[in-house]
């Protein structure tokens, strides 16, 4: 029996295997959690086509296997299974906004076919003892999102399933899952998505060669709505950070990679390995879901009623009613959060005719209760007052946003972007409540409208 080869698909701060090839677990489990491939001499495998879709933070992630039981004997019960390597910090482990344990958003839509019939997915936690990995020196850089600190705990979540082959059978095994890319953000910086695909366990099938094998990486989605790829390693492409200076690379016509060969020995492939920009609008990366807070207003119309703040729809408003002169929106947590700033579109965005024809954001009261019970409040409005909480008066531009990604301020419409840094304490906050002081007067109407606002954590 062979150890367990060492390389990841890199999901930060979770590791995922990349097995391009079967997992023999159950039995063959070590003390230390640590899994074993059994070498089936029996199975030879005829054709693999790997196919990966760059989405935003995500990668879909479809491999389809036909194998061929060339034995006599009925292989029953065999147990597949992609791991999932990720971490747990005990520091963090209780934040709300902690990615230093397992997440549910980490993969999902796991999907084994066997022959076209679908197959039961389970899945399995333990601890283990994370090993040394040796990858191409030109990987180095990123060590960082490679692995963490001996004050982590290392943990892996199985998703597999069973497999029966009859004698001389050939059989057609199909895996889908989506995976979230590695990558480190906090407040508005991002980094690149990256993802590291070992292509090497699919070698303890048969003579550790596969016949027919196609390759696909389509960032040809990505590429359109604005993201480009800034490295790739896969056969016969070798493109790093260091020799692309961080510039966009062309990784094939139409921006999808294709690669095909016959006989390819996948004991020594290098894993195949990728990383780009989304051109993400970065504050969305860490935005403090509705499920976080109630919220709750001073007043609000009928048909503009307060849900729409926070319906992603910039083609509706919330619109306090005229009677309330200082309109208020307000929120409470459900536990205290770190809160880095919210994002505002401080007016009626449907188009431009709704936009200037009614009021907009001018001056803004801003009231922080922190953990403690103490209570901080600021008055904001125009430029002279700060470059980084700007209420003027911006023309009115499209909102152009690609779901659920978005590109950067360019097509973003008008909008506010306050960095609660500048001015409030780094501190666990209970409550925020924003009271609308004065307004840009409207063209025809004396109605004062919100589009969107949201939270984001730090």
């Amino acid at each position: 029996m062979k150890k367990l080869l060492t390389l990841f698909l890199l999901l930060l701060p979770t590791l995922l295997f990349g097995n391009g090839g079967p997992v023999y677990v159950g039995s063959s489990v070590t003390g230390t959690g640590n899994p074993r491939f059994l070498h089936v001499k029996e199975v030879e495998l005829l054709s693999e086509v790997l196919y990966f879709q760059l989405r935003n933070d995500y990668t879909r992630v479809s491999v389809t296997y036909l194998l061929a039981n060339q034995s006599d004997k009925v292989l029953s019960g065999i147990e597949y299974g992609f791991p999932v390597d990720y971490f747990v910090n005990e520091g963090y482990e209780e934040e709300p906004q902690s990615t230093l344990r397992w997440r549910d958003d980490y993969t999902f839509d796991f999907h084994f076919t066997y022959n076209g019939k679908p197959l039961t997915v389970s899945t399995r936690d333990e601890q283990v003892e994370m090993q040394e990995r040796e990858l191409p020196e030109s990987l180095y850089w990123h060590g960082s999102l490679l692995g963490r600190s001996a004050e982590d705990d290392h943990r892996r979540r199985w998703f597999f399933t069973t497999l029966d082959m009859a004698p001389g059978q050939i059989v057609r095994l199909e895996v889908d899952y989506v995976i979230k890319n590695g990558f480190f953000d906090y407040g508005d910086v991002s980094h690149d998505r990256q993802l590291l695909y070992d292509l090497s366990p699919a070698s303890h099938w048969g003579d550790g060669a596969v016949r027919d094998l196609q390759i696909v990486i389509d960032a040809s989605e990505l590429i359109a709505h604005g993201g480009y790829v800034r490295q790739l390693i896969a056969p016969e492409f070798y493109r790093t950070l260091e020799e692309t200076s961080g510039n966009p690379i062309e990784i094939g016509p139409e921006g999808v990679y294709r690669y095909h060969d016959t006989d390819f020995s996948l004991a020594d492939a290098q894993p195949i390995y990728y990383a780009y920009t989304s051109d993400r609008w970065d504050f969305f990366l860490t935005r403090i879901g509705p499920d976080k807070y109630t919220m709750k207003v001073s007043s609000e119309q009928q048909a503009y009623p307060a849900k729409n703040l926070q319906d992603l729809d910039f083609s509706n408003a919330w619109v306090p009613a005229k009677r309330d002169t200082e309109p208020w929106i307000e929120y409470t947590f459900r536990e205290p959060m770190l809160v880095g700033g919210f994002f505002m579109s401080p007016g009626y965005l449907k188009s431009e005719k709704t936009y200037t024809e009614n009021n907009r954001v001018r001056v803004m009261r801003i009231e922080v209760e922190y953990e403690d019970g103490t209570v901080v409040t600021e008055e904001f409005g125009g430029l002279e007052d700060c470059d980084y909480c700007d209420f003027t008066d911006h023309p009115y531009s499209p909102v152009n946003f690609w779901w659920p990604g978005y590109r950067p301020y360019e097509n973003s419409g008008p909008h506010v972007v306050f960095d609660f840094e500048y001015i409030f304490d780094y501190d666990s906050i209970r409550r925020i409540r924003f009271t609308i002081t004065g307004v840009w007067p409207g063209s025809k109407y004396d109605d004062t409208c919100i589009s969107e606002i949201f939270l984001f954590a730090w």
